[in-house]
């Protein structure tokens, strides 16, 4: 994810500690990159998650503008989602809950998240 330095603050500063949550599920409705089911009938869709940390939502989403905008894995996601018949923001918006789930372990272990909290906080998973 390419948020730069100020998107690492800001991830560092608001989440302090990834193991805290119980699992990636908590982490991700925290940011606010859940998706909320807003189907109508036989029509299947889903809206932006209002509550959540908005700051670090707006993180996740430069970063998502900023791998849209460069030749990226990011931008390959992007186009590959919109291939499946979803429209841009859509894409957008599974490319924010991806960059969240590769913030967060799905690990069990306190010591194992830490871990990888300290790789992402320095920068590593970019």
């Amino acid at each position: 994810m390419a948020s730069g330095r100020p998107g690492h603050a800001r991830i560092l500063a608001d989440v302090a500690d990834v193991a805290r949550f119980p699992d990636r599920n908590y982490f991700v409705s925290w940011t606010g990159t859940a998706p909320i089911d807003a189907s109508s009938g036989e029509h299947t869709h889903h809206r932006l998650f209002r509550a959540g940390n908005r700051r670090l939502n707006h993180v996740l989403y430069m970063a998502g503008i900023v791998q849209l905008r460069n030749d990226t894995k990011g931008r390959t996601y992007h186009r590959h989602k919109c291939a499946e018949a979803k429209r841009s923001l859509e894409a957008l918006r599974c490319l924010k809950g991806r960059h969240t789930g590769s913030l967060c372990s799905s690990s069990p272990t306190r010591a194992c998240a830490s871990a990888r909290w300290q790789r992402c906080v320095s920068g590593a998973w970019i």
